[in-house]
């Protein structure tokens, strides 16, 4: 009884044993799989967005089709307004000839853009300034005529009291961009004056509702400041991948095709009128369609002539032109998605068979005609692996000369297996036992004869380099030699698509990794608070020096678990200030009842108060666009708790009222703590010298942070230094920002989270190191561009960090802790400052001669280029 009982245990322990491995192995392939879902439909959406924006470019009617076609602009012109105003890289020009088209679908377009707008509050050259810094005016009088006729309904609508009839806020308009012409063209000698332009708004005075004060604040506006287009360096970079991708051929295809039903195939013909949303940019690589019967043939030229003109185009493309072993030995590029290997390895122009002869492969390798369907699916530029026809002739074989580590080359057939899992390769005779290496273990393929070792042992010729490639994985590469360069498209275009699938997945392992170790570690981190971290919490803040404090300290660098910064962010903080929540309801009344006397009567409310709410409603559309909470048409929790926290600070602090980059705190707070809680963080935080000073743009005080960082920046990345220092970029171009809202405006939210852990724990010091962690972070990559890509780098870091690499650049940075501090008691009042939980003390033992290199730096230390800048620009 007692072995049959044992036996039934041990049975059921087994039993869950294997279900919990079957559950962990379930769930391991489900988050696998969701992550690489994930990542690919991330890179194909981004990958179709640049193309469409590239054809936009070129031409934009066939640009918004191709977006509309592939899912990614909605097909309404709501959709397409979004797409011109929100996407990044468009030609401004192009963007202004769509907006003004004559099509109703081009107005309505156009209608939809400009509702788009919000010009409340904004004086009428204000207005027109953000409503032309988006795109070019055409330059058509009537295109603009319906542009400047919409703006104006648009502006009367938004700001009524102004003008008293449409009319003159459309003749104003047209007063004012032809102001700006003549005031800033250096073509005008004679400029005009303002009495002049006074004089020419005759009939606008005469209607009434505008002074002639006002017409001459304009005309001062516009003379002082040129209404310019604001140009970004996407638009820049697609205009070049335009110019280098278009080759001769492809220009000349698409100057053949015409947006007719007789040239193209019905679908496309279509699509064309509109009257379709299915069809895909084909319309771009269409190739060039056969002559009409009553068409001249081209048998009646002349054979000289027919000469004359082949070698002329054959002269012209540089496809068909013998490459230099330069641009043969280059790296085929498989992740970035562009063309460059189609150079080497003959793309579909390259190669006059593959685009001329209706013919295709069969699974056995037969030779079978092409419909009209599969020729156009046969012309365009990505490679289908996948389809029958190109598995058939991999999985058949071909015959190639294989390079070996040792010994001479000699002739091996190569296939795909069945299953596609492996590359497989015998001798030509079938004696020996085939060989293979798993299409898993593929990381990179490239083309010439001098990519691998083993090439490069071997004396090829340079007329082979094209017909060489290389099959690379982790422990031996594969080095074959083709007889043709069909041979060497065929394979290499598949293996480019299998490395690209395995990166993929590689990324996706990574990406599960990297959450299962989050995951794991703040498990382990919500055990340490509860069991450690709260019940040791005033001793080691008391007593720093106690046998708890290291180990407190260890804990809290870990990061907070996000659950618990509910708890330990209001402690960590204090309610010096003494709020209570009676205090909180009466400020909060004052709040809402000016609300409500604004929706009764917007002269009414938030009087004295106007600037503060003006630069709120600015603010909050940009507070982390990535949650949509914040930002959902329909009114929720968070979008009222945020607004209101930031309304109650401006009755409860008048003098300070709101200032930029206290909405990103603000939000960040009501993500972890309550609504009384992040009101009472939030004015304990902005009553601490570090915030207030960059809200209030206190110079005195920015100066001496700014010189202290300017001398670690120095000591610790002098190339930088230098590479600034020669471009002028000061630290006020950046360092505000980041330090105004503690990093929340500048760095993704998790990492910016867990900066402000450490902000209460070490106090200001980490904001300077922080700083100094991300310029050493993009260091060789601040150190390779020029002005403008700096500064928007500076401003604008990528949201894809590695949080691990982030933060042991953080371990590696050297800031003295207790000089810093001692630098703070001299500058900064105690009851301004925030008391950090755990400051630590820092290591005594410091390398002499980094001692004595930082003395050496400090007392030949010149004045800084970075510190030159004026108040009035910060400010």
């Amino acid at each position: 009884m007692r072995h049959t009982r044992r036996a039934s245990v041990a049975g059921a322990t087994v039993l869950a044993v294997e279900k919990m491995n079957w559950w962990q192995r379930y769930m391991g392939g489900r988050l696998r799989h969701q992550a690489v879902t994930h990542v690919q439909e991330a890179k194909e959406h981004r990958r179709k967005l640049e193309k469409g924006v590239i054809h936009f470019n070129i031409k934009p009617k066939l640009g918004v089709h191709f977006l509309m076609s592939e899912g990614i602009v909605e097909s309404s012109p709501d959709g397409v307004a979004e797409f011109l105003a929100t996407a990044d890289g468009l030609n401004k020009s192009l963007v202004g000839a769509y907006l003004g088209g004559s099509d109703p679908f081009n107005m309505a377009v156009m209608f939809a853009y400009v509702n788009r707008m919000d010009f409340k509050h904004m004086t009428f050259d204000e207005a027109l300034r953000s409503f032309l810094s988006r795109f070019r005016l055409p330059g058509e009088a009537q295109q603009i005529d319906r542009i400047m006729e919409k703006f104006a309904e648009r502006f009367c609508r938004d700001n009524p009291e102004v003008f008293r009839d449409q009319d003159s806020a459309y003749i104003l308009a047209y007063s004012l961009i032809m102001l700006n012409t003549d005031a800033h063209s250096s073509k005008v000698v004679h400029k005009m004056s303002k009495k002049a332009f006074i004089r020419n708004c005759r009939d606008i005075l005469a209607q009434g509702g505008v002074t002639e004060a006002y017409l001459g604040q304009c005309y001062d506006n516009i003379v002082n400041n040129e209404i310019t287009v604001n140009y970004d360096y996407l638009e820049q970079l697609y205009s070049r991948v335009q110019a280098n991708e278009l080759s001769p051929v492809k220009m000349k295809h698409r100057r053949r095709a015409s947006i007719t039903g007789a040239q193209l195939p019905a679908e496309l013909a279509q699509h064309a009128s509109g009257d379709s949303a299915t069809v895909s940019a084909a319309i771009l690589r269409s190739p060039p369609s056969k002559p009409s019967a009553g068409a001249p043939s081209e048998k009646k030229k002349s054979k000289k002539k027919k000469k004359k003109k082949k070698k002329r185009r054959k002269s012209r493309n540089p496809f068909r032109s013998t490459p230099s072993k330069s641009k043969l030995g280059e790296h085929v590029n498989v992740s970035s998605g562009s063309d460059s290997s189609d150079d080497r390895v003959g793309s579909d122009d390259d190669d006059d068979d593959a685009a001329d002869d209706a013919v295709g492969v069969d699974s056995n390798g037969v030779e079978v005609k092409l419909d009209d369907s599969a020729r156009l699916e046969r012309s365009d530029s990505l490679f289908d692996f996948r389809s029958v026809a190109h598995l058939g002739r991999l999985t058949h074989g071909t015959v190639f000369v294989k390079h070996g580590r040792h010994g001479k080359p000699h002739p091996r057939k190569v296939w795909l297996a069945e299953d596609t899992k492996s590359i497989v390769w015998q001798d030509t005779e079938g004696k020996k036992k085939p060989r293979s290496i798993r299409t898993a273990d593929i990381r990179d393929v490239t083309v010439g004869r001098d990519t691998s070792s083993v090439f490069q042992r071997t004396d090829i010729p340079p007329t082979k380099d094209a017909l060489c490639f290389s099959i690379h994985t982790s422990e031996r590469t594969l080095d074959l030699e083709a007889s043709s360069s069909k041979e060497v498209k065929l394979w290499v275009n598949f293996l480019t698509q299998i490395v690209e699938e395995n990166a993929i997945l590689a990324e996706a392992e990574q990406i599960v990794a990297r959450r299962a170790k989050r995951e794991q570690r703040i498990l382990d981190s919500l055990t340490m608070w509860s069991e450690f971290m709260f019940p040791h919490w005033d001793v080691c803040q008391t007593q720093r020096e106690s046998k708890h404090a290291a180990k407190f300290r260890e804990i809290w660098q870990r990061g907070i678990p996000p659950n618990v910064r509910r708890q330990a962010w209001p402690r960590a903080i204090g309610n010096v200030l003494q709020i209570t929540p009676e205090l909180f309801e009466s400020f909060l009344r004052q709040s809402r009842l000016n609300e409500e006397a604004e929706a009764a009567d917007p002269a009414r409310g938030w009087v004295g108060h106007e600037k503060s709410v003006e630069m709120l409603r600015a603010d909050l559309p940009d507070t982390f666009p990535e949650l949509t909470f914040f930002h959902s048409a329909r009114p929720n929790m968070f979008q009222t708790h945020l607004r209101e926290v930031l309304q109650t600070y401006m009755f409860y602090r008048p003098d300070i009222g709101y200032m930029q980059g206290m909405s990103h705190m603000a939000a960040l707070l009501l993500l972890y703590v309550d609504f009384f809680d992040a009101f009472v963080c939030m004015c304990n935080l902005m009553h601490s010298d570090f915030f207030i000073t960059f809200c209030r743009m206190e110079m005195s005080r920015i100066r001496w942070r700014f010189e202290y960082f300017d001398e670690q920046l120095l000591i610790e990345l002098p190339s930088l230094h230098a590479h600034f220092s020669h471009l002028k970029i000061s630290f006020d171009l950046f360092l505000i920002d980041w330090f105004r809202s503690l990093f929340a405006r500048t760095l993704p939210l998790e990492l910016t989270s867990r900066v402000w852990d450490l902000y209460l724990l070490d106090g200001e010091v980490v904001a300077v190191r922080t700083a100094m962690t991300i310029l050493s972070f993009y260091q060789k990559q601040l150190l390779r561009s020029p002005y403008d890509d700096c500064l928007f780098l500076l401003t604008n870091i990528p949201a894809d960090v590695n949080e691990d690499d982030f933060w042991a650049a953080y371990d590696r940075v050297d800031i003295d802790t207790d000089a810093y501090h001692e630098l703070l008691e001299r500058h900064v009042q105690p009851q301004a400052k925030l008391q950090p939980v755990g400051r630590s003390r820092s290591k005594k033992k410091k390398k002499k001669k980094k001692k004595k290199k930082k003395d050496q730096i400090r007392s030949n230390r010149q004045p800084s280029a970075l510190l030159q800048f004026q108040d009035t620009n910060v400010m």
